[in-house]
């Protein structure tokens, strides 16, 4: 596992890119550490190694993955949230700790968006049960398990989604749970926190035009207009100025 990591990381020194690396940290606030490697360059890296590390035993990979994701630099977190992605059905509701355990790992909303979207969206609709758990995420001092709680529900609005179908069918619980955390988040002083719950509502509306429209409308007055803009931005133009209207 070492070596195979040695190597990962001199690959990624030798893609470096100065230029690309000062024009990435503008997209975010926070410090954050980035080799600059541009993103055809790290899908080449990803490649490379991707039947490497799917053929590791099980143990050996997750050790891969929290080196991988506790060295705080973005590529080194995006390679780790793709192997992760692609070999998710060996995990169970038993790796589920591990998983959440790992958030402790996330420290820009790039990483939170990668892999509460990805791998960790589907272990939580995989199972379940574990949905009430992210409710409770809402209410953390920490504003990335925050944005958490919102994100990790998007996964299965996407049509690529195996669960998009399921929660269509089972709409109400669906939007009975996003809509609670919406309702915990709605009063967040944090931006990015107001964007993820905000991104998820707008993701929401794909599947649920209706529901989501009536859900802004009740809460207008509520939600700051960063979380509001996103919610509505895929909306008809004719319910947007409804939703913006004073």
């Amino acid at each position: 596992m070492n070596d195979l990591l040695l190597q990962i990381r001199r690959d990624l020194k030798k893609n470096i890119d100065l230029n690309y690396k000062k024009g990435s940290k503008a997209f975010f606030k926070e410090p954050i550490r980035l080799y600059g490697v541009r993103a055809n360059r790290l899908k080449k890296i990803k490649s490379k190694y991707s039947q490497q590390v799917k053929l590791m035993a099980k143990k050996d990979f997750i050790k891969l993955i929290e080196a991988l994701f506790k060295s705080n630099f973005n590529e080194e977190f995006s390679l780790g949230s793709g192997w992760l992605y692609q070999r998710i059905g060996e995990f169970n509701e038993k790796d589920f700790k591990t998983l959440v355990g790992w958030l402790k790992y996330v420290t820009n909303w790039a990483m939170c968006d990668d892999y509460c979207n990805h791998p960790l969206g589907y272990l939580i609709y995989n199972y379940p049960k574990f949905i009430d758990q992210t409710k409770v995420w809402a209410g953390s001092d920490n504003r990335w398990t925050r944005r958490a709680s919102a994100v990790a529900h998007i996964h299965p609005t996407k049509k690529g989604s195996p669960f998009c179908k399921q929660i269509k069918k089972g709409n109400k619980k669906y939007l009975k749970d996003i809509f609670e955390i919406s309702d915990r988040l709605l009063a967040d002083k944090d931006d990015l926190v107001q964007k993820g719950y905000g991104w998820l509502l707008k993701e929401a509306s794909n599947l649920f035009p209706k529901e989501a429209f009536n859900y802004v409308m009740r809460n207008k007055k509520k939600m700051p207009r960063t979380a509001l803009r996103y919610a509505i931005e895929k909306m008809p133009v004719k319910l947007k100025r409804r939703a913006m209207a004073k």
